[in-house]
């Protein structure tokens, strides 16, 4: 029996966050119903270090509402546990460095993306300015990166239209998402209206999986026509995945460890979504609030111009000198806080968790908007105040956790943060960023009741320098 403060029951993701409000009356760790099913919520950014870090072994595995793996079958890196989970994240990660993360790679081809995309729009300027739609150009950039680094593919104006349809039917999947899913169990989905939710809710999946499918079976086809030629690594992550399936296969690995082809469906389809989608809804926050804040830019901009002289592009290696910028972006992904709810883990045995009872098998995480909400530490939470961390120090800035933390947390970080200090940096370096009279700004969010937390879609104009 579990003895966390209790929040009442909810069905409505709303209803629920609206409950968060007054969350401190019920302290540090609660039990949040979901339905009829208890999670419990760590709002304290000590009480979440101590048991996803220090006690992280206890909270390794992932709670999956049966909706969202009935067609993974336990694949993939997002909803899986145990040893597969622990290998697959492993490797994954281990490719992606191969490939690029934590070197110069991945910055030429974050910067390539760059510059393709952004050339192509200073081509369509007029007296020197352009209208760009944000959210669509935030989401082909990082969609390019991610697509890039699993299959050598970049979208263009030839196969844009086909990206843009996948990305909003999979978008429109996490806004219906409600909590009435995650009590759905497997004896529900033959009655007749469930079953019919469950086939609008996982068509757009099925859709990812035939993207990904497509392209994974005419990269054999190349290989076996000595079209494509695997070298080294490999080019991309289905190279490297091709390359660990051959290597299990001769080497005689056991059958229950061996990597196999369907495997790379899904560890794809989790990389991809990892990939872009949270980085694109970052930068498109991003600048809703660096527009509205005209001083803060200022800074940033006269900070990157005396490190670059206003001469080159900023490079990673340039952070370290560009600390206001480095604050703006944690503030950005601070009051971002692109999950309503974060994603749940299931404890692995009976757990006290700031000084309360959970018992094995419960759902659990740490609630990521309510740590870096928490007014003890952020004062006018609400507030874009970069500044904040100046007068806070490192102390403050180890609180903005917008991956996660332990074992679980975003596979994709390393590839968001590079790219996220990579664009924002170097749009405000290059371009003047204003607001579009026609489509004012607007920092509410348009997804109250999905999982996560969509800003509104905005033009904004670029202006050469």
């Amino acid at each position: 029996m579990w003895d966390a403060p209790r929040i009442r029951l909810h069905l409505s993701i709303e209803e629920a966050l609206n409950a968060y409000v007054p969350y401190t009356e019920y302290g540090d760790v609660f039990t949040f119903w979901l339905g009829p099913i208890p999670t419990v919520h760590i709002a304290d950014f000590a009480i979440a270090k101590e048991e996803m870090i220090t006690n992280g072994a206890s909270y390794v595995s992932r709670y999956t509402p049966y909706m969202l793996d009935v067609k993974r079958e336990g694949r993939g890196t997002a909803f899986s546990s145990g040893d597969y989970w622990a290998d697959h994240r492993r490797f994954s990660l281990r490719t992606l460095r191969n490939f690029g993360l934590g070197s110069n790679v991945v910055e030429e081809r974050i910067m390539d993306e760059f510059n393709y995309h952004f050339s192509k729009l200073e081509k369509t300027m007029i007296n020197g300015q352009v209208k760009v739609n944000a959210g669509k150009f935030f989401d082909i950039l990082t969609g390019s990166v991610i697509n890039r680094m699993i299959f050598s593919e970049r979208f263009t104006d030839e196969n844009a239209e086909e990206f843009f349809r996948l990305k909003r039917e999979i978008d429109d999947t996490f806004v219906r998402l409600n909590a009435f899913d995650f009590a759905l169990e497997k004896w529900t989905m033959n009655l007749p209206l469930i079953k019919q939710r469950w086939k609008t809710m996982t068509a757009p999946q099925e859709k990812l999986v035939n993207f990904i499918d497509k392209r994974v079976a005419q990269r054999k086809q190349d290989i076996a026509t000595g079209k494509h030629h695997i070298e080294e690594d490999g080019h991309d992550f289905v190279d490297a995945y091709i390359l660990k399936v051959e290597s299990d296969r001769k080497e005689g690995v056991d059958s229950s460890r061996m990597y196999k082809e369907d495997g790379l469906i899904y560890d794809a389809f989790d990389l991809w979504i990892a990939g872009h989608e949270t980085t694109s809804l970052t930068m498109l926050w991003g600048f809703s609030y660096l527009i509205q804040n005209p001083d803060v830019v200022t800074k940033i901009r006269n900070e990157l111009n005396a490190v670059t002289n206003g001469n080159r592009n900023i490079a990673l290696t340039d952070k370290n000198y560009t600390p206001y910028m480095n604050w703006a972006i944690l503030e950005i992904q601070r009051l971002a806080s692109i999950l309503n709810l974060n994603l749940w883990r299931k404890t692995e045995k009976d757990c006290i968790v700031g000084g309360c009872n959970v018992p094995r098998g419960t759902a659990i995480t740490a609630e990521l908007s309510l740590i870096m909400s928490d007014e003890k530490y952020f004062e006018n939470p609400e507030k874009f105040d970069p500044d904040r961390y100046e007068r806070g120090g490192k102390a403050l800035e180890q609180r903005v956790i917008p991956f996660g933390l332990g074992k679980r947390a975003c596979i994709g970080e390393s590839l968001a943060k590079a790219e996220i200090y990579l664009v924002l940096s170097n749009m405000i370096s290059r371009y003047d960023i204003m607001e579009d009279p026609e489509t004012p700004i607007n920092t509410a969010t348009t997804t109250p009741d999905g999982m996560m937390r969509r800003a509104n879609n905005y033009n904004m104009i670029l202006k050469m320098h």
